[in-house]
């Protein structure tokens, strides 16, 4: 049996290696992760640490690389929509928006519901 402890580290190493399959372009095997995550109860609030992606969650890497079922399996598993990166303002919505992936957009307004009205502060 895990300790409270063990199982967080175990948690935080598969979703490092969700976020690694996310940005290697392997959709498949993220859904395979998500499955183990969703059964560990994990939060899928897990942040990456990379500099471009910095503060950045699965589901925003998801909907910026245009893995629609990936954003479906995390939105079933309970990921935070309206989650935002690092900036505090911009949700995976404006991100799939910005980079024109119709198929994630649907699938945050149709099945998480996310807020259409959310403000995105550009900072410059």
């Amino acid at each position: 049996m895990q300790k409270d402890g063990q199982f967080a580290v175990s948690q935080a190493l598969t979703m490092n290696h969700l976020i690694r399959a996310i940005k290697k372009k392997n959709p498949n095997r993220a859904c395979e992760i998500i499955s183990e995550l969703k059964e560990m109860n994990a939060d899928f609030e897990h942040r990456d640490a990379d500099n471009y992606y910095k503060g950045c969650t699965a589901l925003h890497l998801a909907s910026h690389s245009g893995y629609a079922n990936v954003v479906k399996a995390l939105i079933e598993a309970g990921a935070q929509v309206e989650a935002k990166v690092a900036n505090g303002t911009t949700t995976a919505l404006h991100i799939a928006a910005q980079w024109q992936r119709a198929d994630c957009v649907r699938a945050l307004i149709e099945i998480g519901k996310a807020d259409m009205d959310a403000r995105e502060k550009i900072v410059k």
